[in-house]
């Protein structure tokens, strides 16, 4: 319950103060990051926490104004290192990257509930960010890390939580669950370009097992620092 505390503080803070309070989601990060070492109910807050601020950012235009990636990278090649607002954009920059990062790995996680929570994070990122514009990059690689297929089987044997590490890092895939396809299909399906990029997704995953390459999710490797 303590752990649960500490994250709706720190997400409440992002929302209150979200430049003040902004290192927060350094941590937030770190424990999607490493899901074994925290129990369902704190990954599902910090999801959701992560998942108002960035959307906030989004909406505030912090995250897609051509400026703000002109300076972005200046700031990454060196260049006006004084500019304090040049250097927080670089760095919400590569702190929203990583989140998506965490999300597309966490829709292999074993964990029902957590796979419904990282695709429900996802495809309200893919709505609205940036603002008026559909992300199709980051649905199909929503889809495909959701859709491929286990590496091999998960099993329960020992603790939940080691599954749950094995997933998440890529040493093992569960595969999608039923309670993530039922969401997927219900929710989501009805969406035109939601269909056309889960046919090709399918596609792609069918050649895949066809030729026993297995393929990868294109979830990337994305570090918060």
């Amino acid at each position: 319950m303590a752990a649960v505390q500490a994250v709706e503080r720190a997400g409440q803070a992002l929302l209150d103060e979200p430049l003040l309070a902004a290192n927060n989601v350094l941590p937030l990060l770190a424990k999607l990051r490493r899901p074994n070492a925290h129990d369902e109910i704190t990954l599902l807050t910090a999801i959701e926490a992560l998942k108002l601020f960035f959307l906030d950012a989004s909406t505030a235009g912090q995250l897609t104004t051509q400026g703000s990636k002109k300076r972005r990278k200046q700031v990454a090649a060196g260049a006006d290192a004084s500019d304090a607002p040049a250097q927080h954009a670089a760095w919400l920059a590569k702190q929203h990257a990583t989140y998506h990062a965490r999300l597309l790995e966490l829709l292999s996680s074993p964990q029902p509930t957590l796979q419904v929570a990282a695709l429900t994070a996802v495809m309200e990122a893919i709505r609205s960010e940036p603002p008026g514009r559909f992300n199709h990059e980051l649905l199909r690689k929503a889809l495909a890390a959701a859709l491929q297929p286990g590496a091999r089987k998960v099993t329960t044997t020992g603790s939940c939580d080691s599954v749950i590490q094995d997933g998440a890092t890529g040493d093992a895939r569960a595969g999608p669950t039923g309670e993530l396809l039922g969401v997927l299909i219900s929710k989501y399906m009805p969406f035109a370009d939601v269909r056309y990029h889960t046919l090709i997704s399918l596609q792609s995953t069918a050649a895949q097992l066809a030729s026993g390459s297995g393929g990868s999710s294109g979830a990337g490797s994305a570090e918060a620092g």
